[in-house]
């Protein structure tokens, strides 16, 4: 009798198989099962042994070759997340034919401490399993574990934890810890995940099995690296085998029986998320960086709102108006409520009431650049850039709210929570600058008057009524509701008229009109950067735009003040809505600070 010691690496050998957790019966797609004598059989074998923590495995009846005792032996351990105790080594011994007869395992940890992390190990992959709504499909599952992996835990630069026990330990790992990690989360929401693996790019990702369709997923690829608090990519999400050969970073070289053909996730709502997207009450949660807002739709994406928006841009710095482009907030859940970060604060929000009030607030020079919740923490990260210079984690527990911290919900039932602009009345309304037309009606699609949107601004801007007693403008009798804040806007040369000194009151605002008061009230605050050029060229109307507000409108496109509505066009003589003007009121107070 001969014995053999080999060693095989635990990082990569090219694979691709799935075992059942109970290994009672083997389900392997690997390209080595029809080639290996007895493959299922000593497959079992080991991984049964080796569960029971048995010190060798009789491997006599299979009669397995030598050269093939190391691969079955890897694809074991590659496939088994739960054997992160066991060595990259085994004993086998052999017979005269070059037969294996049995092997003698080595393991990292002696029995107790084994137990012990047996434990540690079943527990965070329940408590991962115990946040996954019962109610979602497959897609749904896979989402929701690929995100709060990515958004919980990090990619280890250090290139030294390589299993899932050590990912949730140290909250850091390579891509095969990923791999490894996921497989067993979405095994034991009854999913079948495996990971394949190229020598040729030294990588390790995971097929899924998705209403019975594979897909391949890539993690660590969607963590960037270095590592930015609260950023989820889905670049390699549910992905054919075209798509994953052509991502960013391209993959090639791995090995499996299976293919994957189907692209019905192409145009998924995910793709362009750069945040954690988180599912309640049967909505999906994201950030959408195209319109720099926190958004909610169905999984189909169909309903999409936007509820949150983010109007404070992440400066470069105090002394200049330069800021980094995009939106570097974190989303995260806890209690049922929402969290993401502006540059200056931890905004909370409620989906019950469609109600945001700040949580925590940051006022050094530095910014926040991104946010995470951890187990009921708050992790939140401080920096100069996004790049992370200067850059430090702090923390915050988390213990619970009251709803009344939430503001009251809007009395109106022509305004709804998933309008696109419901955050901008929400925001003109609790402030007391916008009043509904009743109590239970704001008419939002109504048209505004000129009287109504000055009275808007001065109450913005705080005026004291009891300091413009005087009239300007002949069609403006005193004692109006109105009547202070017209003389206002005229002191101060916000207005001037519609021409015969009059400003007629009661006439119907358009837009141009707006913006151009808008622009003399930002050039009164001295708020928002004046340099315009070029600001208009995109919008195919813009030669419609009168002279005497052509510049006003490029102020308020500058410095974000048009909503995504005019994204094309500026619709100049239009009437504005007051659904529009609380936009633009709700953007001009953040530029002005008056929030």
């Amino acid at each position: 009798m001969k014995k053999f010691f080999i060693v095989f690496s635990g990082f990569l050998t090219a694979l691709l198989l799935t075992v059942a957790v109970s290994a009672i019966e083997t389900h392997t797609v690997s390209p080595y099962r029809d080639t290996i004598r007895n493959y299922d059989g000593v497959f079992v074998t080991l991984y049964e042994a080796m569960v029971s923590g048995a010190e060798s495995a009789d491997l006599s009846p299979y009669k397995i070759d030598t050269k093939d005792i190391g691969q079955v032996y890897s694809d074991v351990i590659l496939a088994s997340p739960e054997l992160f105790y066991m060595d990259n080594t085994v004993t086998y011994f052999y017979n005269s034919r070059e037969q294996v007869t049995s092997v003698e395992f080595n393991y990292r940890m002696e029995p107790e401490e084994r137990g012990a992390a047996l434990q540690m190990y079943e527990r965070e992959v329940d408590y991962i399993v115990s946040l996954v709504d019962p109610a979602m499909s497959e897609a749904e599952k896979a989402l929701f574990v690929h995100d709060y992996l990515l958004a919980s835990y990090s990619y280890d630069t250090d290139v030294a934890n390589f299993d899932a026990l050590s990912l949730f330990r140290e909250r850091s790992g390579v891509c095969q810890a990923y791999s490894l990690a996921y497989m067993a989360v979405l095994r034991e929401l009854g999913m079948d995940a495996v990971m394949v693996t190229s020598d040729e790019m030294n990588h390790a990702w995971n097929l899924v099995e998705v209403d019975g369709t594979w897909y391949h997923v890539d993690l660590s690829f969607d963590d960037p690296s270095p590592d930015r608090m609260g950023r989820v990519l889905h670049e390699n999400f549910l992905l054919d085998d075209e798509g994953i050969r052509n991502t960013p970073t391209p993959h090639y070289g791995w090995k499996s029986s299976v293919r994957c053909l189907s692209a019905s996730f192409k145009k998924a709502i995910w793709h362009g998320v750069t945040s954690r997207m988180i599912r309640l009450n049967g909505q999906w949660y994201y950030i959408d960086p195209g319109t720099m807002s926190l958004a909610v739709s169905a999984f189909d994406g169909s309903g999409r709102a936007d509820v949150y928006r983010f109007r404070n841009r992440w400066m470069t710095s105090f002394a200049d108006s330069s800021y980094y482009v995009g939106v570097f907030s974190g989303l995260s859940e806890c209690l049922g409520y929402l969290f993401i970060n502006t540059p200056y604060d931890i905004i909370i929000y409620s989906p019950g009431t469609g109600h945001a009030n700040v949580y925590l607030e940051y006022t050094d020079e530095q910014k926040i650049f991104g946010s995470t919740i951890y187990k009921y923490t708050l992790e939140y990260f401080i920096a100069d850039s996004p790049e992370g210079e200067r850059g430090y984690t702090k923390t915050f527990e988390i213990t619970g709210f009251e709803e009344e911290d939430f503001g009251k919900e809007l009395p109106f039932d022509d305004v709804l929570r998933l309008d696109t602009y419901y955050a901008s009345v929400k925001f003109v309304y609790d402030r007391g600058l916008f009043r509904g037309v009743s109590e239970t009606k704001f008419a939002p699609d109504a048209y505004l008057t000129r009287a109504m949107f000055v009275t808007v601004l001065g109450r913005l801007c705080g005026v004291d009524e009891s300091l413009y007693a005087d009239r300007s403008f002949v069609d403006v009798e005193r004692g109006q509701w109105y009547s202070p804040y017209v003389e206002w806007a005229a002191d101060t040369g916000i207005v001037n008229g519609v021409g015969d000194n009059r400003f007629d009151p009661l006439g119907e605002l358009t837009h141009e009109q707006m913006y151009k008061i808008v622009a003399m009230c930002g050039d009164y605050l001295d708020a928002g950067t004046p340099d315009i050029s070029g600001a208009l060229i995109l919008y195919e109307d813009r030669a419609k735009i009168s002279d005497w507000a052509f510049e006003s409108v490029a102020y308020c496109k500058v410095n974000d003040l048009i909503g995504e509505n005019f994204a094309h066009k500026i619709y100049p003589a239009s009437k504005a809505t007051r659904a529009e003007a609380a936009d633009i009121i709700s953007r001009f107070a953040i530029l002005c600070g008056k929030v």
